[in-house]
């Protein structure tokens, strides 16, 4: 019974060791191209409200033709 709690807490121990080279690994990764995550974010939020602002002008100009030629 002690051996096997012994190898559970190696594994234990192996286990949070590579969590921790996982967490710092991705930190780095993260930290090295803050820039980029921004920009990403930036462009959709940039592209939403343009696509919008379009779709939102063409609606405008039907109406416009549409009422124009009832009258």
């Amino acid at each position: 019974m002690e051996q096997e709690k012994q190898m559970l807490a190696d594994q234990y121990k192996q286990q949070e060791v590579l969590w921790q080279k996982q967490s710092h690994r991705l930190t780095e990764i993260v930290k090295n191209n803050e820039g980029v995550w921004l920009s990403a974010k930036l462009f959709y939020v940039v592209g939403s409200l343009s696509l919008l602002s379009i779709i939102t002008i063409a609606i405008e100009i039907a109406f416009y033709v549409y009422f124009h030629w009832i009258q």
